[in-house]
């Protein structure tokens, strides 16, 4: 009797626990859970459930909480459909996606919401619509590369070789990367010596930064040969990384083509 009273009280004061965070609290617990699992590189597990799915269920408890905030739960719905399409669960994005445009019309104006919509329509093999969004995406940032390689893909699979090579062309040319005949020779520049260190002591082709805590590369052929091996490379490249910039976290993720190879973190 004992034992059951004591479940029944946990899992009492667990849903009052819930029911007193506010909307804000749980999405930040939820963007926490898989930024967390991204940087170690690993899901974190509740049961049965992964990091995405778990922060997805927070930011869905988040929009439950009545309050007529519908800015708030248009972001709420589209940060679902991101962690969706990185699930490549894209039936589920793309209708999130859309419950979030209905919410707030200023998601339909961004980047990122375009972009990934699109993105999500061309694994559905919805051509069409996936060309609608990633033109858009364009539209708003013409400098949109990732935009660009899968209109690439598209063209390529319609057999449309002109298109296909033009925007091949404008992702090469948008990608951001760092080239060699750049001046990062200033001992000022903490983010400039990282970027001469990587090219002399790695096997690194391209590197670019998605923000001052994420760190794109893309290696040398051979050295795709383990998995294992490129992720001690990444977590080797976060390290140094973070060592040089004082920084708390850091991600490396290592891109085989336009497919994530590995990731290597950071943290402290």
């Amino acid at each position: 009797m004992r034992i059951k009273y004591l479940i029944f009280l946990f899992t009492f004061c667990a849903f009052i626990g819930c029911e007193n965070k506010t909307k804000e609290q749980l999405a930040e617990e939820a963007t926490n859970i898989w930024l967390h699992a991204e940087a170690t590189n690993e899901d974190i597990h509740d049961k049965n459930e992964s990091a995405r799915y778990r922060a997805i269920r927070l930011y869905k408890e988040a929009i439950d909480k009545e309050d007529n905030d519908y800015i708030f739960d248009a972001k709420m719905y589209s940060e679902i459909a991101y962690q969706y399409w990185c699930l490549e669960k894209d039936t589920e994005a793309v209708n999130s996606y859309l419950i979030a445009a209905k919410l707030s019309k200023e998601i339909e104006n961004t980047e990122e919401f375009n972009e990934y919509l699109g993105a999500s329509y061309y694994r559905l093999k919805n051509c069409k619509n996936a060309i609608n969004y990633l033109e858009k995406a364009i539209n708003i940032n013409p400098k949109s590369w990732y935009s660009y390689s899968v209109l690439a893909s598209i063209y390529n699979e319609l057999r449309d070789s002109k298109k296909a090579n033009k925007y091949k062309a404008l992702e090469e040319t948008y990608y951001p990367r760092s080239s060699g005949s750049t001046n990062f020779s200033s001992s000022s520049n903490p983010q400039a010596e990282f970027i001469n260190w990587l090219y002399s002591n790695t096997a690194v082709t391209e590197v670019s930064f998605e923000s001052d805590w994420q760190i794109w590369v893309t290696l040398q052929p051979y050295k795709y040969t383990s998995k294992s091996d490129v992720e001690e490379i990444a977590t080797t490249i976060a390290g140094w990384y973070a060592q040089k910039t004082n920084k708390s976290l850091v991600i490396c993720t290592v891109w085989r083509g336009d497919k994530v190879y590995a990731k290597g973190s950071y943290s402290r």
